[in-house]
């Protein structure tokens, strides 16, 4: 369930991304840009981090299956991969 959401957060980030820039060259070739209106219209513009923000850990695990997975502190190491 948990990796359903983080698929369908991705999926719902890339299209943001994707329509954003699809908006902004449309602006680009239709206004002809003047320099001050390119850093408007940069200044303007959603960065990566608002259109896929940072993924809330505590929220995944609360909509993740509760099978027998280690719980992990920041200062804990992961193990190894085999």
């Amino acid at each position: 369930m948990a990796k359903t959401e983080v698929d369908r957060r991705l999926k719902t980030a890339q299209a943001a991304i994707k329509r954003a820039s699809v908006e902004t060259q449309e602006r680009i070739v239709v206004s002809g840009l003047s320099s001050e209106a390119a850093r408007a219209m940069l200044a303007a513009m959603p960065t990566p981090q608002q259109l896929l923000p940072e993924l809330d850990m505590e929220a995944v695990e609360r909509i993740a299956p509760d099978r027998d997975r280690p719980s992990y502190d920041d200062d804990d190491e992961w193990p190894a991969r085999s």
